[in-house]
């Protein structure tokens, strides 16, 4: 078998050819994706992140679904001990998380705990839309976040998400009132909206 770095290279050999096909060719994917969830478990941090390049290069494929067998691979790495592995594996997770957001969501609701993660992250769960339901709470938190990129962050997840319970609701009147003007401006067009 090859080393993990000659894999990794060939990969990425004609502007990734390999992994862009993956997104139409369900035979070629049905291939790559057990070389790349080895890839996923090596124990290098270097092979790791480029591993998860690999597979976020790939992204959205026609077929929903089908990097799902690799997003729990994926979203394990979200808490590496290695921050570059983190940054890495949240930014995967972006890509293709969609795929299996019970692995997904999860994962990156944790990754907001690390605030070298956090905006990565929450950025992640905004675009997963309603499937990042269990992610109200947070939103809820960080809607107070002193940072006001975080707390405009939370207003769009509960945006995304079509969140109408009364705490929601409460967050978003209340940031018609904050001190920044780009929360205040979002709080307005969702006020507006509902």
């Amino acid at each position: 078998m090859p080393d993990p770095s000659s894999q990794l290279d060939r990969l990425e050999a004609n502007q990734w050819h390999a992994l862009y096909r993956c997104r139409t060719d369900p035979d070629h994917r049905k291939k790559l994706i057990p070389k790349l969830q080895s890839l996923l478990e090596n124990p290098e941090a270097e092979i790791q992140q480029g591993a998860l390049r690999a597979v976020a290069r790939i992204g959205p494929c026609q077929q929903v679904g089908a990097l799902a067998t690799l997003v729990p691979f994926v979203a394990t790495l979200s808490q590496s001990e290695d921050l570059l592995t983190r940054k890495t594996a949240i930014g995967c997770l972006h890509n293709i998380g969609g795929d299996h957001p019970q692995s997904a969501v999860p994962a990156l609701i944790k990754a907001c705990d690390d605030p070298q993660l956090l905006e990565g992250a929450l950025l992640a769960l905004v675009d997963f839309k309603k499937a990042a339901s269990p992610a109200l709470p947070l939103y809820h938190r960080l809607a107070g976040h002193k940072q006001a990129k975080i707390r405009r962050l939370a207003l769009r997840g509960l945006a995304a998400m079509e969140a109408g319970d009364k705490r929601s609701r409460e967050i978003i009147q209340a940031a018609l009132h904050d001190k920044s003007q780009a929360v205040r401006q979002l709080a307005e067009k969702l006020s507006a909206s509902n």
